[in-house]
């Protein structure tokens, strides 16, 4: 009945508002794949927007997509569970030569992403 119609209207809000917080930073970053597959999936090319949640009282989020035009992302990294951000990391990669790599460590997992520049990876790290 109503109760239940009232509930889909409020968990739609919900959703809507999940993408819905300030646009602190976004741009292209290459993310690493889950720590177990680090040395054989590849690094894929994301788009990622952080999203501030304080004035909604949500939690700040990194949302990454797989195309900057894209509607859903595939995921969010909840910043409020994040235990630390380490900048400058360096990896025995052919392909990460010229990198400026970051990290982002959850309980969950730990992100590594990559930029093209230093002072884009410390405008990440800033946001």
């Amino acid at each position: 009945g109503e109760s239940f119609a009232a509930f889909l209207h409020v968990s739609s809000q919900i959703r809507a508002n999940m993408s819905e917080g300030q646009i602190i930073c976004r741009g292209w970053l290459r993310k690493s794949p889950p720590e177990h597959k680090i040395g054989r999936a590849s690094w894929k090319k994301r788009w990622f927007v952080l999203r501030e949640g304080r004035l909604t009282g949500d939690p700040n989020l990194l949302e990454y997509y797989k195309r900057d035009n894209a509607k859903k992302p595939i995921a969010a990294i909840n910043l409020d569970q994040c235990e630390q951000v380490d900048a400058g990391l360096t990896f025995e990669k052919k392909e990460f030569v010229n990198a400026y790599i970051f990290d982002i460590v959850t309980p969950k997992r730990t992100y590594f992403l990559v930029t093209d520049s230093e002072a884009e990876m410390n405008h990440w790290v800033g946001c």
